[in-house]
């Protein structure tokens, strides 16, 4: 699921399922209007909102039929032709490269020529203009479930893979590993995404199915702090300094800018629910509540300068 706008400035919501189709609205509380979009043969894994070279809006969507597709968010029409990336895609990410460059990121799993038992991933950088590669693809990090770009030292860009059992950064101008992986969770990283510390230093959070989310300083390669969740955290998205935890029993918003003195402030805490979050309309309802969350918490930091 990804909150962006088309390119009227019109807040947009775009979601994947089990089905083969994407699902986009304009997100109004009331009563949100629905489109399909239409071209994966399979489940939609993942989708993302960014833009083109000249500034144009786009969504991205991944997909177990192995291709990232673009999309024209106003129209819902295809951009290009898709994207033939892995063997199944599991999440899309857009960012910038050197120099401003717009970059597309895809990660997921592939086999190995005629070894099909030997399953291995890779991440794919694309040019969403034309749609080529650019360089080749990063390996070393296993199958990959999630991706997240961020700002890296000496304004260079880092891209966080989660993999099993880790997480892997990657300088996507040049396609180098940057230090060590960072290493704790038990089994594979579902969700990763970059936040701000105190003083503003640069914070990478992810979730596992280790029921976990841990906070590190990726440049130097150390845990700052591990936050234990009764269940499997499905997804985390952030503001700045604010991080959002959502799973099968709610919503969790705190706050990372006290990070490295005395630990995250838990903000706001989201709803109970059933932990059946199959139905388009529950998980609507859970981002909606997002929001809301996220806008309370930064009109409180607002309120406190």
């Amino acid at each position: 699921m990804a909150l962006g706008r088309g390119n009227n400035g019109q807040a947009l919501l775009a979601c994947g399922g089990s089905d083969p189709e994407v699902w986009l609205c304009e997100p109004d509380p009331g009563k949100p209007v629905w489109k399909s979009l239409v071209g994966h043969d399979g489940k939609v894994t993942s989708v993302a909102f960014g833009h083109g070279t000249k500034g144009q809006a786009l969504l991205a969507s991944g997909g177990s039929d192995g291709t990232v597709r673009l999309w024209d968010p106003d129209d819902g029409r295809p951009v290009g032709e898709p994207l033939i990336a892995h063997k199944t895609v599991n999440t899309v990410a857009f960012g910038t490269g050197a120099e401003g460059r717009v970059l597309l990121a895809s990660g997921g799993h592939d086999e190995t020529e005629g070894r099909s038992w030997l399953v291995h991933g890779s991440v794919r950088l694309w040019d969403p203009d034309d749609g080529r590669p650019v360089g080749e693809p990063l390996i070393g990090q296993g199958v990959v479930h999630s991706l997240a770009f961020g700002p890296g030292a000496r304004g260079r860009v880092l891209l966080a893979a989660g993999g099993y059992n880790g997480i892997w950064l990657w300088d996507p101008d040049d396609g180098t590993l940057v230090g060590q992986p960072l290493t704790g969770h038990e089994g594979g990283v579902d969700s990763v995404a970059f936040v701000t510390g105190a003083g503003g230093q640069l914070l990478l959070a992810s979730a596992g199915r280790d029921r976990t989310v841990r906070l590190w300083d990726p440049l130097a390669g150390v845990q700052l702090m591990l936050i234990r969740r009764r269940v499997p955290v499905a997804a985390l998205t952030s503001d700045e300094s604010i991080l959002a935890i959502g799973d099968s029993e709610g919503l969790t918003v705190i706050d990372t800018s006290a990070c490295g003195r005395q630990g995250p402030d838990v903000l706001r805490r989201g709803h109970r629910s059933s932990p059946n979050h199959s139905s388009l309309v529950l998980r609507v309802a859970n981002w909606m509540k997002l929001l809301t969350a996220l806008d309370a918490v930064k009109t409180r930091k607002r309120n406190r300068r």
